[in-house]
């Protein structure tokens, strides 16, 4: 297994880019002060995969060369003028380039040495103390989760072999025989012959004596009664967890109100954070993640907000299967669009702590004229921003075909707008709901792109509010949600979200990066954006106004 990781280490020292390559990727780079200089750089399908990496290399290929022709041209006194979309299309290459230089030279800095360094000490026969790096190639590899244990016991024997001791913490190992095994869980009144034969391999090849020991007598209480009738979580806690995890664990029942029972769905929630532990491969192993120190924070996110934790895990379990950081950025965003917990609505709606991207579906929403639906309706948070329900919403209203179904007390989407067992329209996919409601993307722009997707900003500061470009959009506010260009509803918060984002980054709000913010991901016809090119064309974009 050690040479399994000098192997993955030498593969990964050799996917760094080489010297040559490097130097390819500057002069594209260095290409922002002198555009015409593209003439003279040597395009080949190598590099655009190392700049692009997931683009259509081929159709990439084809357009640079398409311009470098024509700048060859004018080189030689023949005058062609480039599209609008040809300089942005050069314009967004030379950015990407630069992007990817930046991220290879600090990926190079960062591990080429540290790496080597390992290789090193591996060829010396030296202790290894990185653990931290091991294990993030490991994971940077894709390696099996089976293999990385072994390669992380078979790096702490190295160590112990070489008589340093290693600077990782580990679980004394206790080994059990069967019979001391059913004699333990007897002392505790449990049958042996009632755990899976699987689970007692389990047990015998991870388990330690002490710890079983331990957690049984804990398990005595009258709160873990049930634990006995399942096999694999019995198992689970009885390798994995500790008594102090169940003590802690009944103690938050308690002050909470609810059976441990309700937790019997979420069994790693009883798994602590662990180093390492026994690996074997002649039994099938229980794998469970571990999420006890998640579930310590998400309950405490929950009693801070005032969210009842038994009705939570009654009706919103799925919110103990998340991170507590996309929970607590959903409660963020959730509160920078001035929603509120409606106390009169049920605790069921709390599920939108749990949406994939919160901000996107409120910005979907909004701009079909419908936040006071989302104030009402929570849970439709959940849904996914490309949800083709948002596309039939908006066939609906461009056509004047009802969306709500009514009841006496309230309005919410007809089933087959929603999309519950529904043949709407022909709107089965993105591609045909784009086409039936005749909407239109404006031109992508790679390298905004990838500034706004690694950035989710759920907060907004001075920086859009001082802005004086931004700011000739207020007087098109119909109020802090949203932007009112002549019955075209823009969501105003992502404008100034984007527009945050745009700044932060040392990028100047120009009228090209304007529009592609407020049309960022909306339902928007061709027409509407034109409407819209026109307004703020008229804006003021001097240096002035930086």
């Amino acid at each position: 297994m050690i040479d399994l990781l000098k192997n993955l280490i030498e593969d990964y020292l050799n996917s760094l880019p080489e010297p040559e390559e490097m130097d390819k990727i500057e002069k594209v780079s260095a290409l922002r002060h002198n555009i015409g200089n593209i003439t003279e750089i040597e395009l080949d399908e190598h590099l655009i995969k190392f700049i692009y990496e997931k683009d259509d290399v081929t159709a990439v290929l084809r357009n640079l060369l398409f311009i470098q022709k024509i700048m060859y041209a004018e080189k030689k006194g023949i005058h062609f003028d480039l599209e609008a979309e040809q300089k942005r299309f050069l314009s967004d290459f030379v950015e990407l380039a630069d992007i990817k230089k930046q991220k290879e030279t600090d990926r190079i800095k960062k591990y080429k040495n540290p790496y080597s360094k390992i290789l090193t000490k591996i060829d010396n026969e030296e202790l290894i103390t990185e653990i931290d790096l091991i294990t993030k190639i490991l994971s940077d590899k894709d390696v099996p989760y089976e293999t990385r244990n072994e390669i992380i016991m078979s790096l702490l024997k190295y160590n112990d072999k070489n008589k340093e001791t290693p600077k990782i913490e580990i679980k004394k190992e206790v080994k059990l025989s069967e019979e001391e095994l059913s004699q333990l869980l007897s002392k505790y009144s449990y049958d042996i012959n009632q755990i899976k034969e699987n689970n007692i391999k389990v047990i015998l090849n991870e388990g330690n004596y002490d710890n079983i020991k331990q957690t049984l007598e804990k398990l005595r209480s009258c709160s873990f009664n049930f634990v006995r009738e399942q096999s694999d979580l019995f198992t689970i806690i009885l390798v994995y967890s500790n008594a102090d995890v169940l003590t802690n664990i009944e103690k938050i029942a308690m002050e909470e109100g609810f059976p441990i029972r309700l937790l019997e769905t979420l069994k790693n929630v009883f798994v602590p954070k662990r180093t390492s532990r026994v690996i074997s491969t002649d039994y099938k192993k229980l794998i469970v993640a571990s999420g006890y120190e998640n579930f310590l924070e998400i309950v405490d996110i929950l009693k801070r907000k005032k969210v009842d934790v038994k009705e939570a895990l009654k009706n919103a379990q799925t919110l103990f299967r998340m991170s507590p950081t996309r929970i607590k950025d959903n409660i963020k965003a959730f509160e920078l669009y001035g929603l509120r917990k409606k106390d009169d609505i049920g605790l069921s709606t709390h599920s939108w702590m749990t949406a994939p991207d919160l901000m996107g579906v409120c910005d979907k929403f909004i701009e079909l004229g419908m936040y006071e639906y989302i104030e009402r309706y929570h849970s439709k948070l959940t849904l996914s921003p490309d949800n083709l329900c948002f596309y039939r919403i908006y066939y609906c209203q461009t056509n004047h075909i009802p969306y709500y179904h009514h009841t006496e007390n309230s309005s919410f989407l007809r089933k087959d707008v929603y999309g519950v067992g529904s043949d709407f329209i022909n709107i089965h996919n993105l591609k045909e709901a784009k086409n039936v409601c005749k909407t239109f993307d404006i031109s992508k722009r790679p390298y905004i792109d990838s500034i706004l997707t690694e950035s989710k900003n759920n907060t907004l500061s001075e920086i859009v509010f001082q802005n004086k470009v931004l700011a000739q959009l207020e007087k098109y506010k119909k109020n802090n949600y949203v932007y009112d260009f002549d019955g075209r509803l823009i969501s105003r918060l992502k404008v100034l979200r984007l527009a945050e984002t745009i700044l932060k980054n040392g990028i100047n709000i120009d009228q090209d990066i304007l529009l592609y913010i407020m049309t960022y991901d909306s339902i928007i016809t061709e027409e509407e954006i034109n409407k819209i090119r026109q307004i703020i064309d008229t804006f003021n974009y001097g240096k002035e106004l930086k």
